[in-house]
């Protein structure tokens, strides 16, 4: 038990208990573990067990948050600021406050005109420096890092006070800007086309359409704002066009390719967009989905459409990929000035196995096979499968299970069943999934813990093309292999792409493992320009994309100049950028004597039960951080690994 957070858990338990405690990495200001999952969401006995099982590390080892409910905070970045937002707002000197590296925080419970009009988390959404930290539009908590955390000190202490008063209204509209309430409108284009739009948040947000939507008197606190308008006159653009937007809005993706982009941005610049949806629109600026999308189709229209494509998964047995290599390999390309990539193997040029699932028999451990045999609902996907759909890459090094469409019981019986196979020997469990070792080889098999709801999300979470396959039963009789749309593009040019919206921590060492495996690794919409100028922009400093660029210049220096093995870039990462990562396929394995130091992250015996299954809901799964503690463990089970590999 830290002894330093006991006043702020008595606090919130007895005044806020639904604003919960939650750790964060030193530094980070992010929270250590996922809590938005509508089916497992972070309690206060998950901070209670975190708590009681970190009692020997010292309390600078993590700092402390809030996951704000029905608190919100007034976070301001500079210490002139404070004066002047106190000058105006005499409530400001008694509210709980603390101090802050720059600023100040300020303390208040949520009023219900914040609930009623919607003011909820945002940065600088009035003024630049000040930011409003509360409930999320989406339902989930906002986040803040509190005292006694790294640079935090108590002003005043809110357990010191009466109670935490609600914020006033002045200062609440000083500070942030009402989300408006779902919308129902007919818009009409001069080609003739009507678009009936049903409940969406996005009309009053656009310039031109806002006056549509408002309402009476702001001052009147009964007033709600106009839900349904009359037709609305657009002077450019058709109804496929404004439906396309929207789509964008909703899932800052693209639904289809082609798409008329200009048309598009045309209208969006007509209509005002936030400027948030301008960056995803931009034609130039890097983190822009439709500017990647837009490179990756100058390389291969079909690699463009491949890339946006969701949902669709084809049979590989019945697929005939013969090799085609990209021509015109520029700075986008990772190592560029290489070999291209060419297959290592296979027959008549194909990339393809002529009988995978012969050979799927034949070379899977028997746990994996029995439990695919006997599970309709259990995948294995990603380098495993890879590895049976193709023989003409490297091989994966472990053996991914997915479970799709089951309930949290029937997950469980699946790992039950996989725990007691005779010579499976239980390695670790995190909060993310399940090791165990089989067999006089010790094949490493990890059953991931997360329920997805279809094969297509288990695809779909993955960030490189040449994962998505899998080999399973799909809810059938037989053991069928199927994959996504990309793999095919991907698998066709032995070349995946790098894609921003499922980025992970783990993202550099995937890349970089497949690189090494054989694939070419394109980076659209890349400006290596930036990076000899020293100043990288957000899309290529974002969740340490630069480490690529890092190692692709250390390995011309040190890996000799042809394609350089998994294990030098694996040294190169470890080395220049102070990378480990807890996952088998690197060979770091977990020996049984060094699980209890490991799990002390929040596996312990004690937590296993309450974390072991969590639902994933379309889109990417956020994976545990590994911390400090776990790094030197990891990297001594390697070495024990290794070594023992190379005595047999």
């Amino acid at each position: 038990m830290i002894p330093e957070w006991e006043p702020l858990y008595a606090w919130l338990a007895s005044d806020l208990p639904r604003d919960v405690p939650m750790p964060s990495l030193v530094g980070s200001k992010r929270p250590m573990f996922c809590h938005a999952q509508r089916s497992r969401p972070w309690t206060w006995d998950d901070a209670h067990i975190f708590r009681e099982s970190t009692s020997p590390a010292p309390p600078i080892t993590y700092d402390i948050g809030i996951l704000l409910k029905d608190l919100c905070v007034i976070d301001i970045d500079s210490h002139e600021l404070c004066d002047i937002y106190e000058a105006r707002f005499a409530e400001l000197k008694q509210a709980p406050c603390e101090q802050t590296a720059k600023g100040r925080h300020y303390y208040f419970r949520r009023s219900a005109r914040a609930d009623k009009h919607g003011f909820y988390d945002g940065r600088a959404q009035v003024e630049h420096g000040v930011d409003f930290k509360t409930i999320c539009h989406n339902g989930t908590s906002g986040f803040i890092v509190v005292a006694p955390s790294r640079g935090k000190a108590w002003l005043r202490r809110p357990w010191d006070e009466a109670a935490v008063s609600e914020i006033p209204h002045a200062l609440l509209e000083a500070v942030s800007r009402p989300h408006h309430m779902p919308v129902s409108a007919t818009c009409a284009f001069p080609d003739g086309s009507r678009l009936e739009v049903r409940d969406t948040i996005w009309l009053p947000r656009f310039a031109y359409l806002a006056p549509f939507f408002e309402g009476g008197d702001d001052d009147d606190d009964d007033d709600d704002l106009a839900t349904t308008t009359s037709t609305i006159p657009f002077g450019v653009g058709t109804a496929a066009l404004l439906h396309e937007l929207l789509a964008l809005c909703d899932s800052q993706r693209l639904s289809t390719w082609p798409m008329p982009l200009p048309a598009l941005r045309q209208l969006a610049d007509y209509l005002g967009v936030p400027a948030g949806i301008e960056c995803v629109l931009s034609p130039w600026h890097p983190s822009s989905i439709c500017a990647r999308t837009e490179a990756l189709d100058r390389i291969s229209p079909l690699m463009a459409e491949a890339s946006v494509a969701t949902g669709l998964l084809l049979d590989v047995e019945q697929a005939s990929l013969v090799f085609e290599p990209l021509l015109g390999r520029d700075e986008q390309w990772l190592f560029h000035g290489r070999d291209a990539a060419r297959p290592l193997g296979g027959s008549g040029g194909s990339v393809l196995r002529p009988d995978p699932l012969r050979f799927a028999s034949a070379a899977l451990p028997a746990p994996v096979l029995a439990l695919l045999m006997a599970h309709a609902n259990l995948l294995l996907a990603g380098g495993a499968a890879l590895g049976v759909a193709s023989d003409c890459v490297g091989a994966g090094s472990d053996y991914d299970l997915f479970v799709w469409g089951l309930s949290e019981a029937e997950a469980e019986a699946i790992k039950q069943e996989l725990v007691s196979m005779p010579g499976v020997t239980v390695c670790a469990q995190t909060a993310s999934a399940l090791s165990v070792v089989w067999g006089e080889t010790d094949e490493v098999i990890q059953l991931i813990t997360w329920l997805y709801q279809a094969p297509c999300h288990v695809l779909g979470s993955f960030d490189l093309a040449p994962c998505k396959v899998a080999l399973g039963r799909f809810g059938g009789s037989s053991l069928r292999l199927k994959a996504h749309v990309a793999w095919f593009v991907s698998m066709r040019h032995l070349t995946c792409w790098v894609d921003l919206d499922c980025w992970s921590e783990a993202s550099v060492a995937r890349i970089l493992k497949y690189y090494a495996k054989g694939f070419d690794v394109i980076v659209p919409g890349l400006d290596r320009a930036s990076l000899r100028a020293g100043n990288p922009c957000t899309f290529q400093a974002r969740r340490g994309i630069c480490n690529l660029f890092k190692i692709e210049a250390y390995a011309v220096h040190e890996a000799g100049h042809g394609r350089p093995s998994y294990a030098q870039l694996h040294a190169l990462l470890r080395r220049h950028c102070g990378m480990f990562y807890r996952h088998s396929a690197y060979e770091e394995l977990i020996p049984s004597n060094l699980v209890a130091h490991v799990l002390g992250l929040g596996a312990s015996a004690g937590r296993r039960r309450s974390a072991s299954w969590r639902t994933v809901l379309p889109g990417r799964a956020s994976l545990f951080p590994s911390s400090p503690r776990c790094e030197e463990a990891f990297d001594l089970a390697a070495m024990r690994q290794q070594r023992r590999r190379a005595a047999s």
